[in-house]
C-alpha cells in the first residue's frame, strides 16, 4: 500500500532543490528596446545598474550635442547620460519622456596598473524601454544580417534570433567610445 502524497511531503521533497545552485547555459545579457523595431542586448559584465529615472533628475548641460541628455547621480556617483538611439543615428523616441530607462555601464580605467587611483567611470545610456534579462550561448550569436542599418554595424558584436525576433548584441566599449566624442 503506497502512502498518499500530501502537500507537506511534496514540499519537503522540493525544498532542498530550491536551494541548489544551478548553472544556466549561456552568457547573461540585459535586453532593451532601442526603437520600435529594434531590440538590443548589453553583456551583463558591463552593466552596473538599470534605472527608471524621472526626467527632472537628469540635469541638462548647455551647448551639448543632441545625444547628450545631461548628467545625473546614482549611488553617490555622478555621470553623463546619452540617448543611445540618437547617438547611433536613429530617430529619437524619447523627445517628450517623463521618465527615462537608463542603463548604467562601467567604463574600465585607462590605467589598469593603479585601479585605486583611477576608479571605474560610469556612463548612463537611455533607451526606449528595459525589457529584462536573457541568456545566449556564443554559438547563437552571428554576424549582423544584411537588413541592419549601416549606422549600427560599428557598434555591434553580432545578432541572434530568439523566438523569431532579431536581437542586436551591442559592443559597450564601442558605444562608450562614441559617447566620449560628445563629452
Amino acid at each position: 500500500m503506497s502512502t498518499p502524497i500530501t502537500s507537506l511531503s511534496r514540499l519537503q521533497e522540493l525544498l532542498p532543490q530550491m536551494f541548489q545552485a544551478t548553472e544556466l547555459p549561456g552568457r547573461a545579457y540585459l535586453r532593451f528596446q532601442l526603437a520600435l523595431d529594434i531590440t538590443g542586448l548589453f553583456a551583463m559584465e558591463r552593466v552596473r545598474e538599470s534605472l527608471l529615472v524621472p526626467a527632472g533628475k537628469i540635469t541638462p548641460l548647455p551647448n551639448m550635442p543632441q545625444p547628450v541628455l545631461g548628467v545625473m547621480s546614482s549611488r553617490n556617483h555622478a555621470f553623463c547620460v546619452v540617448e543611445l538611439a540618437e547617438l547611433l543615428g536613429l530617430r529619437s523616441s524619447l523627445v517628450y519622456s517623463r521618465h527615462y530607462h537608463v542603463i548604467v555601464v562601467g567604463i574600465p580605467p585607462s590605467n589598469s596598473q593603479e585601479p585605486s587611483s583611477n576608479p571605474e567611470q560610469l556612463l548612463g545610456i537611455a533607451v526606449n524601454r528595459i525589457q529584462g534579462m536573457t541568456r545566449l550561448v556564443s554559438e547563437n550569436i552571428h554576424s549582423p544580417k544584411e537588413n541592419i542599418s549601416y549606422h549600427l554595424i560599428p557598434y555591434l558584436q553580432g545578432c541572434a534570433i530568439e523566438k523569431e525576433e532579431q536581437l542586436l548584441v551591442f559592443d559597450v566599449p564601442a558605444i562608450v567610445s562614441a559617447s566620449l566624442l560628445y563629452e
